[in-house]
């Protein structure tokens, strides 16, 4: 079975975040560690999650909350607003984005604007700034790719 990857890269979840998720390579910008995070927490894999925080806040975050979360929560769909920095060469970045989620029968999301660093050649998630999430509108498509407007759909 082939899977498009939760991301929204379009390509196949082999192909993009898997990767990163288990281990077998290194996200090589800020938006790839952003991205392959938001598929962690789709895919459950808290270890990825914790494993890419900054290691020197890494022990200030609550696992078994962060499972539970991701346990309880859909994620449908990430969107990168903006990125600045976070490249190849650099060694800190900001990926500003909206995660659209479901949680407890209720579309809702984050706004964040994410600040990264490179230590030691490998990008990690330092600290984020958090946004009003606009939720979608009764005539926008649902965020659940069904194909049918909000109001028809999750909007209910």
């Amino acid at each position: 079975m082939t899977t498009s990857c939760p991301c929204g890269s379009d390509k196949l979840l082999a192909d993009c975040c898997l990767p990163y998720v288990e281990g077998r390579a290194q996200a090589p910008t800020a938006e790839a560690l952003m991205r392959s995070r938001f598929t962690a927490y789709a895919l459950g894999r808290v270890d990825y999650i914790l494993a890419t925080f900054d290691p020197r806040i890494v022990m200030q975050q609550d696992a078994a909350g962060i499972a539970n979360w991701a346990r309880a929560t859909k994620f449908w769909k990430l969107e990168i607003l903006k990125t600045e920095a976070g490249g190849t060469d650099d060694l800190k970045g900001t990926v500003h984005f909206n995660a659209t989620t479901f949680e407890n029968g209720k579309v809702g999301g984050i706004n964040e604007r994410s600040n990264f660093e490179r230590l030691h050649g490998k990008w990690y998630y330092k600290d984020g700034k958090h946004f009003p999430f606009k939720a979608p509108g009764p005539n926008d498509p649902c965020p659940c790719g069904s194909g049918n407007k909000y109001k028809k759909c999750h909007g209910k």
